[in-house]
């Protein structure tokens, strides 16, 4: 079964008892949703929405929107092998209720990460995203070691030792 599309829309879906009247930030925004009417209804689980970001995720923040009689199931999934295998770190299943809802996820840390929407038996089950946010992963701080030496009559001088990436100040 080949991939089926999340939609972009503005206002409400399509269908009468499901999905959202409007996005989750002003109600007058773009979001994402999957579409559960024919010829998507059924149980298709094929409606993928990813991302790529080197080194790896760090930090996912979304908010959701799970409201109908036939919700399916929405996952956050992530892959350490370029997509050859598929971890789930977050799922809901059927009806959330009739508002948005937010999820967070932390220490996150593959390289690839995916959301994958399952539809529910009938058109009643429009999931929607939005305000998707992806904080990239951060190595540790490294440590550093300052030692300063006295020269008498003399400046003060500082001997760093140890690395820092991208900069960085040092607080004394």
């Amino acid at each position: 079964m080949g991939l089926a599309s999340w939609v972009r829309t503005t206002g409400g879906t399509p269908s009468f008892g499901t999905g959202p009247t409007g996005d989750h930030t002003t109600g007058s925004g773009a979001y994402a949703f999957v579409e559960s009417s024919y010829p998507n209804s059924g149980y298709k689980d094929n409606f993928i929405l990813g991302a790529a970001t080197p080194g790896g995720v760090g930090r996912v923040s979304f908010w959701y929107h799970m409201n109908g009689a036939t919700i399916g199931t929405l996952a956050f999934e992530t892959s350490g092998d370029g997509g050859a295998s598929w971890e789930t770190l977050w799922s809901k299943e059927g009806e959330q209720g009739d508002s948005w809802q937010q999820a967070t996820l932390s220490s996150v840390k593959d390289p690839c990460a995916r959301f994958r929407g399952k539809t529910g038996s009938s058109y009643t089950g429009d999931i929607a995203l939005d305000d998707v946010s992806f904080e990239p992963a951060t190595t540790p701080a490294p440590t550093v070691t300052v030692e300063p030496t006295m020269v008498p009559n003399g400046p003060l001088t500082l001997k760093a030792s140890g690395r820092t990436s991208g900069g960085g100040l040092l607080h004394l």
